[in-house]
């Protein structure tokens, strides 16, 4: 299961940097990646649960450069990869419901809880046929609510996933805590995947707003 996340993670970067036309921008990214699995491989965040703090600080930090590196012109957006990166949340979702039989992340992560990603990913589908059919689809508000519904989705999840790990800001599924991220190769989830896929809305919607 761990080498099925971490394809998922390395598709995630390729379409990013594919859907900006420059896999050279996606680098620092990929110095991320590498700092996150040393370090959570030695075990630190298990040990120190808190220190994991850092991490979603640093992922902040490094989506925020990768933004400001591709803050150009709507015509460096390529669209159908930008789409495709949300394709990699329905696998992401059953990996999400393993590790809850084995206990990794609470019933409320997954789709049988209060996760309902899987169903955004699939319609990135219809999104995808659509966006073929429809000439101005990308240009339309239907796209742009699209774009919201997703971040908000995807949010959701954020928040459960925080709240639901060993921190001090820990307030469900005690019982059954989040203690996949605290884990290599999972605790790229939040460090990677989430903030990959939120700027894959966002530079869509900087494309429709800037036409």
């Amino acid at each position: 299961m761990g080498i099925c996340f971490l394809i998922i993670v390395l598709l995630a970067i390729i379409f990013l940097g594919l859907g900006v036309n420059s896999l050279k921008n996606i680098y620092p990214f990929l110095i991320w990646i590498l700092i996150i699995s040393i370090v959570s491989a030695t075990g630190i965040f298990i040990k120190s649960p808190i220190t994991f703090v850092l991490v979603l600080i640093g992922t902040i930090i490094v989506s925020f450069i990768f933004y400001s590196q591709n803050n150009k012109l709507p015509n460096s957006i390529n669209i159908f990869f930008l789409k495709s990166i949300h394709l990699l949340r329905i696998p992401m979702e059953f990996i999400l419901y393993n590790l809850w039989i084995n206990k990794l992340v609470p019933r409320e992560m997954t789709f049988e809880g209060l996760n309902f990603d899987l169903y955004f990913a699939i319609s990135t589908i219809f999104i995808l046929i659509v966006g073929l059919i429809w000439k101005d689809f990308y240009k339309s508000n239907i796209f742009r609510f699209w774009n919201f519904l997703g971040i908000c989705f995807l949010l959701n999840v954020l928040i459960i996933g925080i709240i639901s790990s060993p921190l001090p800001l820990q307030l469900i599924a005690h019982k059954n805590p989040n203690l996949a991220v605290l884990h290599f190769p999972y605790s790229l989830l939040p460090a990677v995947v989430v903030p990959v896929i939120i700027l894959a809305h966002i530079l869509s919607l900087r494309n429709y707003l800037k036409r």
